[in-house]
C-alpha cells in the first residue's frame, strides 16, 4: 500500500503470505502494521473468517493481527478491506509474519504508507479539523 486516497474512501490492500521454511508450528501469525488514518472494515473481515481465508483477526497496538490455525503450505494473497478515515500522511511500522510459537523465525516487510486527502466540500462526510468544536 503506497498511494493516495480521499477521506471516506473504501480501499483494499493486499497481504501476501508465503511459506519461507518448513516448521512444526501449528499456527501462523501475520502482524500487519496499519498506517494511521485507516480503519479496518469489520464486516468484511468477518466475511474473510466465514470464507476460511483467515481463522481469527484483531486490531491492537497499531497492527492488524491475522491468525491461521495451521502452517502456511503455499503462497496466497489476502485482500484486506479498510476505510480511509482521517486526512494526513501516514506510515506504519513494519509488518511481520512468523510461526506463532517459534520466535526467531520472523520475516519482515516494508511499512505500509498512505496519504489521505481531506475532501470536505467535495461531497465527503469528513469535516475539517475544529469545525465540530464551535
Amino acid at each position: 500500500l503506497q498511494g493516495t486516497a480521499d477521506a471516506g474512501d473504501d480501499i483494499t490492500f493486499a497481504v501476501a503470505v508465503e511459506p519461507r521454511l518448513r516448521t512444526p508450528s501449528s499456527q501462523t501469525l501475520a502482524r500487519i502494521g496499519l498506517p494511521g488514518g485507516l480503519e479496518v472494515r469489520k464486516n468484511e473481515m468477518a466475511e474473510l473468517v466465514r470464507a476460511g481465508k483467515v481463522d481469527h483477526w484483531e486490531v491492537r497496538d497499531g497492527y492488524l493481527d491475522l491468525y491461521w490455525a495451521r502452517p502456511i503450505e503455499k503462497s496466497f494473497e489476502l485482500a484486506v478491506p479498510a476505510k480511509a478515515r482521517w486526512a494526513g500522511s501516514f506510515a506504519a511500522r513494519p509488518s511481520v509474519v512468523y510461526p506463532y510459537y517459534e520466535p526467531g523465525k520472523e520475516w519482515f516487510a516494508e511499512p505500509l504508507a498512505i496519504r489521505i486527502r481531506n475532501t470536505f466540500g467535495n461531497g465527503a462526510k469528513v469535516p475539517p479539523p475544529g469545525l465540530l468544536a464551535r
